[in-house]
């Protein structure tokens, strides 16, 4: 009973996760699955209400939560859905064991006479213990043509056998969402800063990195303003949540921060703390709790993956280290070879990204190109770039911010082309997202771009340095639902 429990307790957590228009997105995606008054009612009573029902018609459960899984990730909340799969991967692992699909269906045509076994549907493959095996197959029925999505999970925990057949009732075809349409809209709105050089709360003077947390406040790096800004979504101007006391090395100043990364559940926000050489710890409810946690470090980048292990890139000793909070010595996770270009060497890294298999993304700046690290590897491969300095579709010159996301493509601020920058898994070229269209403060242009992100729809931002505003690219959501 205890994991039932643990698993309600997680599914409200994931509820924070939600804003007051993903709850609207959610009902209406789930139609007839749940009942009209409920469908009516997108507050957080409501959707709990909602995830009950679910419970009472068999789609969710402790064991099985693919079908709000899917939900999640139609309705672009990547955060809530990551959490769940996480549990169910966790909880495979602990009661069950995976066969191959093959070996299920024969078993069960034997047993019930009636499994279809058709080849064109059936593929033998070996998985791992932890690895969900899945197919996806789209039927067309006559009496309704609209397209709908089966999944089918297959699994053996335990010694019993289960076939779990969700029916998920999606959009026409035509508007599934489709990886290589993704798009942006080439004009940028500016939602920080825009008002000229300068350290007024509406001013921002030569941004750096930027992060943007699930409630859409961007969080910026202000470098020559020696201070971190919060933006809320809409609002005109910022707050000062970290420095801002002058240029200095008192424990409460800094000296160009450069990156900053935020631990969303403890309200901890770690600074790159450039010049000073140092990353330092702010509290984000009381302004008085600071720390310094790496002294006496070249620092460029700073990253936090969901281990709550923090990467630092040295731009100096051309290496990466990851420290876990509470420990005085890091671990070296890529180059420490010196500089150079070989695989396993850096050449002035900047920002980075960690995938969700705790793979590292670098901007190795000087040499041109983004790196990936695999957890423990000794060489990285090159996943953007790496052609020399240029402006070709396969170049880059000085990169800065580095995106990955959980599909494996990887985005680039390609700093001296003014442009950010699409790389596909396994290309060998990359795509002009925005910018690319010459150094300008044109809502088209770009000048020196640096820090990237995404919110949880996918809109783009982007620290547009020299023009010292932020910039937000809105996704075309027709051309990805």
């Amino acid at each position: 009973m205890s994991g039932q429990f643990d698993f309600r307790a997680l599914l409200i957590k994931v509820q924070d996760l939600l804003s007051d228009g993903d709850r609207v997105r959610l009902h209406f995606l789930l139609g007839d699955d749940i009942p009209r008054n409920l469908r009516d009612n997108p507050s957080l009573s409501g959707t709990l209400s909602v995830l009950e029902s679910l419970f009472d018609k068999d789609m969710i459960s402790e064991q099985d939560c693919d079908y709000l899984i899917e939900a999640f990730k139609k309705i672009h909340c990547y955060d809530a859905a990551k959490r769940l799969q996480e549990h169910q991967r966790a909880h495979t692992h602990r009661h069950g064991r995976n066969c191959s699909l093959q070996h299920i269906l024969v078993d069960d045509s034997e047993n019930d006479g009636h499994m279809a076994t058709d080849e064109s549907i059936l593929q033998t493959h070996e998985y791992s213990e932890t690895t969900p095996v899945t197919t996806q197959f789209e039927l067309e029925q006559e009496v309704n043509p609209r397209s709908q999505l089966f999944t089918t999970i297959f699994r053996q925990p335990c010694n019993i056998r289960e076939i779990i057949l969700t029916k998920m009732c999606l959009k026409q075809k035509r508007n599934v969402f489709r990886v290589g349409q993704m798009k942006w809209e080439h004009e940028g709105i500016t939602v920080a800063g825009g008002y000229g050089i300068g350290s007024e709360l509406n001013q921002l003077n030569y941004p750096w990195g930027i992060f943007v947390d699930r409630n859409n406040s961007i969080f910026i790096a202000d470098c020559l303003n020696h201070r971190v800004m919060k933006w809320n979504l809409k609002e005109n101007r910022g707050e000062i949540v970290a420095g801002g006391n002058g240029q200095g090395s008192k424990i409460d100043q800094f000296v160009c921060p450069s990156d900053i990364a935020i631990d969303q559940e403890n309200q901890l926000l770690y600074v790159c703390d450039h010049e000073n050489r140092r990353v330092v710890q702010w509290s984000l409810t009381n302004k008085s709790d600071i720390h310094i946690i790496i002294p006496n470090i070249d620092c460029f980048g700073v990253v936090m993956d969901n281990r709550r292990y923090l990467y630092v890139s040295n731009r100096v000793k051309n290496e990466v280290i990851r420290l876990k909070l509470g420990e005085k010595k890091g671990t070296l996770v890529a180059g420490g070879n010196g500089k150079g270009n070989r695989f396993n060497q850096l050449n002035y890294p900047g920002f980075m990204s960690i995938d969700d298999e705790y793979a590292l993304y670098v901007s190795d700046i000087h040499n041109h190109r983004i790196m990936k690290w695999k957890e423990n590897a000794k060489d990285g491969i090159v996943v953007a770039g790496g052609n020399g300095d240029g402006n070709g579709l396969n170049q880059l010159s000085y990169p800065r911010g580095v995106v990955v996301d959980e599909l494996k493509r990887v985005y680039v601020s390609d700093n001296m082309n003014h442009r950010v920058m699409q790389w596909c898994k396994d290309c060998s070229k990359g795509e002009i997202l925005v910018g690319g269209n010459g150094a300008g403060k044109g809502s088209h242009q770009l000048f020196y771009p640096t820090g990237i992100a995404f919110d949880r729809k996918r809109n783009l931002y982007v620290a547009d340095n020299t023009n010292h505003r932020i910039q937000k690219f809105v996704v075309d959501e027709e051309d990805t639902i």
